[in-house]
């Protein structure tokens, strides 16, 4: 079974190589975007993509990544 982990994007790092900073539930990461950036139609900084297998694939609004957060620490508990 895959999952998509839902992240927040914290900076465009490379607008011509699509790759940005996410925050994925307090990880952040530097990671390659499958979907156009910024200035062309795509998501920026405090918008909210799924990440699978390593890659921004989609971009959701920030009530859904919330949510899915919310369901992924109900399924899987992780202690303080």
């Amino acid at each position: 079974m895959c999952l998509s982990i839902p992240a927040q994007i914290v900076e465009i790092v490379d607008l011509d190589e699509r790759r940005v900073r996410v925050d994925a539930v307090g990880v952040v990461s530097e990671v390659p975007l499958a979907l156009p950036v910024g200035e062309a139609g795509g998501p920026l900084p405090g918008d909210w993509v799924l990440l699978y297998h390593g890659r921004a694939i989609a971009s959701i609004e920030p009530d859904e990544g919330r949510a899915r957060i919310a369901a992924l620490r109900e399924i899987f508990p992780v202690s303080d």
